[in-house]
């Protein structure tokens, strides 16, 4: 299953992709978390319970993923840890030799973004990652 924030109707909802279409968690069972944090928090419960009301949401409750215009995964992230080159053609797309285990590395808050929204390079960096 695959969950996203989004926002539609000027409020920010945590969804389920079914298909091309995004069904609201949170008013298909009041009783899940309103945002992706919740549902990592509740473990494997959280997760099947939204899995449930995913699959069992009618019609009526899901919108066309084109409307759903994409939110940060985690509003406030205190932290991410990454992996990097973790699988063999992600290594070979950039020209990489295959490690031996994949890299790690660290973001800040600041620069994680929604899917879809614009980088900004900063005038001090060659390229981007």
């Amino acid at each position: 299953m695959k969950l996203m924030m989004y926002e539609h109707g000027g409020a920010t909802k945590l969804g389920a992709v079914v298909g091309d279409h995004v069904v609201d968690l949170k008013a298909a069972d009041p009783s899940l978390p309103g945002d992706i944090l919740g549902i990592i928090e509740g473990g494997d419960a959280a997760l099947a319970k939204a899995k449930s009301a995913a699959d069992s949401a009618p019609d009526s409750g899901k919108i066309p993923i084109a409307d759903a215009k994409p939110a940060r995964p985690i509003e406030r992230p205190e932290k991410f840890f990454c992996i990097g080159l973790n699988y063999a053609l992600h290594a070979k797309e950039g020209g990489h030799d295959i490690p031996t285990y994949p890299s790690m590395f660290m973001r800040v808050p600041g620069s994680i973004i929604p899917a879809g929204a614009d980088v900004i390079k900063p005038k001090s960096s060659e390229q981007l990652d």
